[in-house]
């Protein structure tokens, strides 16, 4: 019997909305025997990299994922079943983001978006007005309770974010030959019509998403959270999917790993939506238990007793999806050379011709040494990795660029022989197998310092050398430390502002000192504070006790001060891009936006250009 399947987790790359990182759920899926894993984050697959590398070393079959917001609103989750599919999620995502701003992404699957839109507003969609504001969170109509005096939440929370206004990119389904679309649970078009009584509506919805990605390629989610309305919502879920011949699969749709993330994943959805705990539980923003997390299979067998077909269906779609993350057949972007050489034979010349004018007289240690490098870089395949480096170098001296190797690209002759570096190995008998050796995987760093005025100015060459469909600044992932944690998990939980203040600012005090907060000697915080602060009501042990988790979890975006990632094959066919407010200018020609190549899975296997800020210049490691 195959291992059970959880085929819609989402991680904390969805950027407030998951609580557990792609290793965390590796390593719980594998305590909970559960033998493959997808991670659906929302509008991204940063967490493709991590989950793979963490599943491979677990043993556990790692699945790639995403969860398109469509232009409406509707949610609709996508499996890569192979490299193909992947390529597929990367350009559908990548025109979601290009097409909308930061935080909104604008897609219209053609033939689905329509649909979602008339089933969760009950108004045809051509016939509704454009909102000009974001609408107020409020609770999913599967999460709502049956008593109470106000079953949605309270008075929603104000609207403050404007709508992204433009026209939505448009994906036909086609486009998505392949992909395994799953539809389903609590934040669902599908679930929603059900929960308002719609069934007719919530049929349409099926039998076009069957339409559109046929019966093998698409099912319906059941799930059981054990909230008051989980088994009824899953026993229509099944009768729907009987009527309109898809398959179900079980899921248990998790947002963290384990029952202890919850409290962190509470915090972060109050960051999220700019207010503190107790407004979002009173607005309904919180999810009502803990049982939104990986479930070992027994459990989910148990709860949904009724349909164990919907275990075969998890596991045969587990196996379909085989997607490979290697992309070293496409590293480098191809270097042009003369016809009639190849990438070794001009690198090989420059090579000899540069050790002429820098050793005269020739040594036959100079002449082993290089000969020595120059067949571990033919082994490896980088001469092309050092052409590209040599020409950027070259580009640099003539323009007048000041720019320096270092690091330990210092350790190799090749790269002193290409002027990349200005240190003689030979006379400082440097190792070269510090630097690359025959087993090394991958593309070696070097490490270049160019002068900050001019540091756009190669950017710029490099963009006009190899096109705006294979060349993008690289995106960072921004994560809480110390201080901005202190200061949003503090604004989440209520405390004032005097002490949020206070705390941040002598984190350096007590951060990390002592996880004792009973106000007593040795205490992190009481040193700090006023005794009447710091024995006061507030929740000093949940308090630390978040700060530690949600240290290193990502938060949002932003741009790299000077990466730039090359790749063989179109970016959107490697990684997940989006628009930046990066403008360059070269020699006052006119100014390009420059995509943003803001996915983890970039750099392991991508070649690329990494410019990162120094103090007063700017280094350069290509990897």
């Amino acid at each position: 019997m195959a291992l059970f399947a959880e085929l819609a987790a989402r991680s904390h790359y969805s950027f407030l909305e998951g609580a557990a990182a792609p290793r965390t759920l590796v390593a719980t899926a594998a305590k909970l025997g559960i033998g493959a894993v997808a991670i659906c984050d929302r509008n991204g697959l940063y967490g493709a990299v991590e989950l793979t590398q963490a599943a491979a070393q677990a043993g556990i079959q790692p699945i790639i994922g995403t969860e398109l917001v469509l232009a409406d609103g509707s949610r609709l989750r996508l499996l890569a079943r192979d490299r193909t599919g992947y390529r597929q999620l990367c350009r559908a995502v990548s025109a979601a983001q290009l097409a909308g701003v930061k935080g909104q992404a604008r897609l219209h699957l053609a033939g689905i978006s329509d649909i979602a839109g008339d089933v969760a507003t009950g108004v045809p969609s051509a016939r509704r007005r454009a909102r000009h504001k974001l609408p107020p969170p409020e609770r999913p109509a599967a999460l709502r309770p049956t008593r109470g005096p106000h079953p949605t939440g309270w008075p929603g929370l104000p609207a403050t974010t404007l709508l992204a206004e433009g026209e939505p990119a448009r994906v036909e389904p086609a486009e998505l030959s392949g992909c395994i679309a799953l539809i389903g649970g609590p934040h669902s078009t599908l679930v929603n019509a059900l929960v308002r009584g719609d069934r007719r509506a919530a049929l349409r919805h099926a039998e076009r998403l069957r339409e559109c990605f046929g019966r093998d390629r698409a099912a319906i989610l059941l799930t059981n959270h054990l909230h008051p309305a989980d088994r009824w919502i899953h026993a229509e879920c099944a009768a729907l999917a009987r009527a309109s011949g898809l398959p179900v699969v079980a899921s248990a749709t998790p947002d963290h790993a384990a029952a202890d993330d919850k409290p962190l994943l509470d915090v972060l959805t109050a960051i999220r939506h700019r207010t503190t705990l107790d407004q979002a539980a009173a607005h309904g923003l919180l999810l009502p238990n803990n049982e939104h997390r990986l479930q070992p299979e027994a459990v989910m067998r148990e709860r949904l007793r009724d349909h164990p077909d919907a275990f075969d269906t998890a596991a045969r779609i587990a196996a379909q999806c085989t997607v490979s993350l290697d992309f070293s057949d496409v590293r480098f972007p191809g270097f042009p050379v003369p016809e009639g050489e190849t990438p070794f034979s001009v690198l090989y010349a420059l090579c000899q011709e540069s050790v002429q004018r820098k050793y005269h007289p020739m040594t036959r240690l100079v002449a082993a040494r290089l000969q020595r490098e120059l067949d571990v870089i033919e082994k490896t395949g980088l001469a092309e990795f050092f052409l590209i480096t040599w020409d950027i170098m070259r580009y640099a001296h003539e323009h007048h660029i000041p720019g320096q190797g270092r690091g330990s690209a210092a350790d190799s002759i090749v790269a002193y022989l290409l002027d990349i570096t200005r240190v003689d190995p030979v006379a400082h008998d440097l190792l070269f197998e510090r630097f690359l050796h025959e087993d090394h995987q991958g593309t070696p760093d070097i490490d270049i310092d160019f002068s900050t005025d001019h540091r756009e100015q190669v950017l710029q060459y490099v963009y006009d050398k190899y096109g705006a469909e294979r060349t993008g600044m690289v995106a960072n992932v921004v994560t809480f430390r110390p201080r901005m944690a202190i200061r949003q998990v503090g604004a989440a939980m209520g405390f004032p502002e005097t002490v949020i203040d206070r705390l941040a600012k002598d984190a350096d005090g007590w951060y990390g000192r002592s996880d004792d907060v009973s106000g007593g000697p040795g205490s992190g915080i009481e040193g700090f504070l006023p005794r009447q602060d710091a024995s006061g009501p507030l929740p000093w042990r949940q308090f630390v006790d978040i700060l530690h988790r949600i240290e290193g979890t990502p938060r949002h975006l932003s741009i790299h001060v000077g990466g730039m990632l090359v790749t063989g094959e179109p970016l959107v066919d490697v990684v997940r891009i989006s628009g930046s407010s990066r403008w360059t200018c070269s020699d006052g020609a006119r100014c390009r936006r420059l995509p943003n190549a803001s996915t983890r899975s970039s750099k392991p296997q991508a070649s690329g250009l990494i410019l990162t800020r120094c103090r007063s210049t700017t280094s350069a490691s290509t990897t």
